[in-house]
């Protein structure tokens, strides 16, 4: 019997197993990437949307007269102490201060001299800006000597309000001894203060 001279095969490879390996380890880093940037769009188009919806919101209240601060205004002022008339032993100070949730309080302090003032009165409210330099003042509670002319609880003041760098105006209050509301007192919003009070001249704090 003749040998054959030829070499002996190799083994074949078995390839198969390769290639599946290669497709699943495209496909994972498919599933990866695309999770990735799927996931940042999701995220993007969340934010994006809560965005829109704060914006409508606050659009919505201004249109509809909810609008319940100006952060213009929110924080303490306080006016210097005030002596309406040299001749006349009487000091008074004031304090306001606005809270962006719709509340104020107002402190007022009086007495023979600016060494002698002593808080005598305390007052809560609640307020809304109908639009821009409006401001209205709901009476809620009080305690003092300014008590009773505020009248009761729920009774509004129709006022404005005027920043100008670090002091704050309102037209409501006292404006010294010779000066006077004129026709508009505040009562209604036919009789909305029209001017503001430049004696009481509330300093940011």
């Amino acid at each position: 019997m003749e040998e054959s001279n030829q070499p002996p095969e190799a083994p074949k490879k078995n390839t198969s197993c390769l290639v599946i390996g290669i497709i699943v380890a495209v496909a994972l880093i498919i599933l990866v990437v695309g999770g990735y940037f799927g996931l940042a769009w999701v995220l993007r188009t969340t934010e994006k949307e809560s965005g829109n919806l704060a914006s409508a919101t606050a659009v919505s209240d201004k249109a509809t007269g909810k609008e319940t601060s100006d952060s213009a205004i929110v924080g303490t002022w306080k006016t210097d102490c005030l002596i309406p008339d040299p001749n006349s032993p009487w000091a008074e100070q004031h304090t306001f201060t606005f809270k962006s949730d719709g509340t104020a309080n107002h402190k007022r302090s009086s007495g023979d001299s600016c060494a002698a003032i002593a808080q005598d009165n305390d007052d809560n409210y609640k307020y809304t800006i109908p639009s821009a330099g409006k401001i209205n003042l709901t009476y809620v509670s009080g305690e003092g000597t300014m008590a009773d002319a505020l009248g009761p609880a729920g009774q509004v003041i129709y006022d404005i309000y005027q920043v100008s760098g670090g002091t704050l105006y309102l037209g409501h209050g006292f404006r010294g001894d010779n000066l006077s509301y004129g026709e508009n007192t505040g009562g209604s919003e036919a009789q909305r203060f029209d001017s503001p009070n430049t004696f009481l001249a509330y300093k940011k704090q």
